[in-house]
């Protein structure tokens, strides 16, 4: 059981619920069919997608320059993510590592 809560008014109301998400993964493909679990993943895939190439686009070098990461480059850091995660790394801290080619 998860406790979800929801702010409106700069947090002056809240209401909060508790929902079963399962345990797993099994658990929540049983509670909710595998079509809806997969749906959800892909939804928040794209979301933490988009925030990366956000941050691409935002570089900028130690003198403020913008220097934004697009086309090609941009594709290439893309394909190598194996999954997208809420944690947003330092966007210049990958463009070091893919500079390098520390990324696997």
């Amino acid at each position: 059981m998860v406790e979800v809560t929801a702010k409106i008014d700069n947090g002056k109301t809240a209401e909060t619920c508790v929902k079963d998400f399962g345990e797993n993964l099994d658990d929540a493909i049983v509670l909710f069919t595998a079509e809806v679990v997969f749906a959800n993943f892909r939804a928040q895939c794209i979301i933490g997608l988009q925030a990366f190439i956000r941050n691409q686009l935002r570089l900028v070098d130690e003198n403020g320059k913008p220097t934004p990461v697009t086309g090609k480059a941009l594709q290439k850091a893309v394909d190598s993510i194996r999954g997208v995660s809420s944690i947003r790394p330092d966007p210049n801290e990958i463009r070091t590592t893919f500079a390098v080619g520390k990324c696997t």
